[in-house]
């Protein structure tokens, strides 16, 4: 019989020991809004599942009611433990290679958000973020989600616009505004934050437009990498961005307990 022992914590993190007729391996857990999250599984592939029912029937123990797990493209211990488990993919993380030439946008241009048009984005940001975790299964509940997009807004744009570090566009075609473009970039890393076009603009071809703009603009800014996270249900924006060049570095379950 497989059991797992908690060791002392550090910080958030905690090293759980696996025994079964002696040491086997070890779990890590840290600590995520929606619940704890398996970092890492270090136990023999053919054991991974009885483990992760171990752990899974220990946090259950504690009070928690789900597990959040991420795991990278390749990681066979911890897909072998997922395998065949009733999970709900909450996101994709992915990443473009900048060092690969991406073309300038036909038709889309840049301009920087005002402050004027940050006030009515913000709003429909925090919207819009909060119902997107509900409906990835990130929150349970429309108002602890919306409290947790109020708090990433203010915690990442404390100035709006003119945040360090932080780039807001307004995208144009022409005259016609198109969409919206949120990215961040610090040193080689950039990230796209947020990427939209408008409702009435869909189905035009816009979308990839948009991505490659902020490829472009991130390029000029001395990123080498950008990445971006997609919600789980959104297959639809998965495949564009996989069309674009992004590849997964990693996916986020979420597995109730």
């Amino acid at each position: 019989m497989i059991e797992v022992a908690a060791l002392p914590p550090e910080g958030d993190s905690t090293t759980w020991e696996v025994r079964r007729d002696g040491v086997l391996g070890t779990a890590t857990t840290g600590v995520r809004r929606s619940g704890p999250l398996l970092t890492s599984l270090d136990v023999p592939e053919d054991t991974a599942s009885d483990v992760l029912d171990a752990l899974m029937a220990a946090l259950r123990a504690e009070g928690d009611e789900w597990l959040v797990v991420d795991v990278a493209p390749g990681d066979a211990v911890l897909e072998a433990a997922l395998d065949g488990r009733d999970t709900r993919l909450v996101s994709t993380q992915m990443l473009l290679d900048l060092d690969t030439p991406v073309a300038p946008p036909a038709r889309v241009a840049l301009a920087p958000m005002t402050a004027a048009e940050y006030d009515g984005y913000e709003k429909h940001l925090n919207a819009a973020y909060a119902q997107e975790m509900v409906e990835a299964g990130a929150f349970s509940d429309l108002a602890s989600a919306t409290i947790a997009a109020e708090q990433s807004q203010a915690e990442l744009l404390p100035s709006g616009v003119d945040t360090p570090g932080h780039h807001l566009w307004s995208a144009y075609d022409g005259d016609r505004p198109v969409g919206v473009l949120w990215v961040h970039v610090e040193g080689p890393k950039g990230f796209i934050y947020d990427i939209e076009v408008r409702e009435e603009q869909r189905r035009h071809g816009y979308g990839r437009e948009l991505l490659d703009a902020a490829a472009s603009a991130c390029v000029g800014l001395g990123a080498t990498t950008l990445g971006l996270n997609v919600f789980g249900p959104n297959d639809g924006a998965r495949a564009l961005y996989e069309r674009a060049g992004y590849a997964t570095t990693e996916r986020t379950y979420r597995i109730e307990l």
